[in-house]
């Protein structure tokens, strides 16, 4: 992801790595995989590859590992508000009662954007 964002493509390949793990079952943790997702996105894989093999963004990733360590993160998913943390798969109501923990209000289907 640091490498996409470095060249502005991180949503991009952020949906196709959010696809290939929940959807199709593929190790994210393979360089080939991640070099195909990249290819797939019409991005440059050979450079992924080479970021990777360089541990280019290892500083950056390791202080994010820590960061999300520090507030809570310890499965996926995990969401953040305010410090609060709702971690792995809850029920909608648990959203809402996180929210309203940190003063957001509901917003019925009349008022959303």
């Amino acid at each position: 992801m640091q490498w996409a964002r470095s060249i502005g493509a991180d949503d991009a390949i952020h949906r196709g790595i959010f696809r290939a793990y929940f959807v199709e079952d593929r190790n994210i943790g393979s360089v080939d995989v991640l070099v195909s997702l990249a290819d797939a996105a019409g991005l440059d894989g050979q450079d992924l590859a080479r970021s990777l093999d360089d541990r280019q963004y290892r500083d950056e990733v390791q202080h994010q590992y820590q960061e999300a360590r520090e507030i809570g993160v310890t499965a996926v998913p995990t969401f953040v508000a305010e410090g609060y943390a709702l971690v792995g798969a809850h029920p909608y109501e648990s959203f809402h009662q996180l929210m309203a923990s940190v003063g957001i209000q509901r917003r019925d289907a009349a008022n959303r954007p």
